[in-house]
């Protein structure tokens, strides 16, 4: 059966994962809780684990100067001017929760309140029909993969974390 066949690809990749793990001089994760993992499920030695957090890559000059794409941006998502704008960065699996904020939108009775999902993912059909559904399809734009996520953060009102599991929040 497909169930039997999940089980076993699961199976064959956990012993792929742990049989790397135990023959690496070293491992690099970005965070303590997939270092956590790593010891407690695959029986890493917590010597050979090296955490380094991924920096936020912030250069001062830039930083500091004005964002005048943020105009040209709302216009290519098609918010009007008068919009209250709510941004979630995610990628589009069950994990990060967005059906849950598309939800919440339904409730959201501001006209004027937009929700922009940035990213991509296997669940994104299922969000695009979930907003039709709960009738808030015209607050929602799907702004898809992104090289560049700063000019959406700069343009929210309100920035939504609804992640139900992280290990390391990169968004943040």
């Amino acid at each position: 059966s497909s169930r039997v066949g999940k089980r076993l690809v699961q199976h064959q990749r956990a012993r792929i994962q742990r049989d790397a793990l135990a023959a690496a001089p070293a491992v690099v994760t970005w965070c303590e809780m997939t270092k956590y993992d790593m010891v407690q499920c695959f029986g890493v030695d917590p010597k050979k684990v090296h955490v380094v957090p991924p920096g936020p890559g912030i250069d001062p000059e830039r930083d500091t100067q004005p964002h005048a794409n943020d105009e040209s941006l709302a216009r290519r998502l098609d918010l009007p001017d008068a919009a209250r704008i709510v941004v979630c960065c995610c990628r589009l699996v069950p994990s990060k929760n967005v059906a849950m904020l598309l939800r919440a939108m339904a409730r959201v009775r501001q006209a004027q309140a937009y929700l922009v999902v940035v990213g991509d993912g296997p669940q994104r059909t299922v969000l695009e029909l979930l907003a039709k559904e709960l009738g808030v399809v015209r607050r929602i734009r799907f702004a898809g993969s992104v090289t560049e996520v700063r000019p959406f953060y700069d343009m929210a009102d309100v920035f939504v974390f609804p992640s139900i599991f992280e290990g390391f929040g990169i968004v943040l």
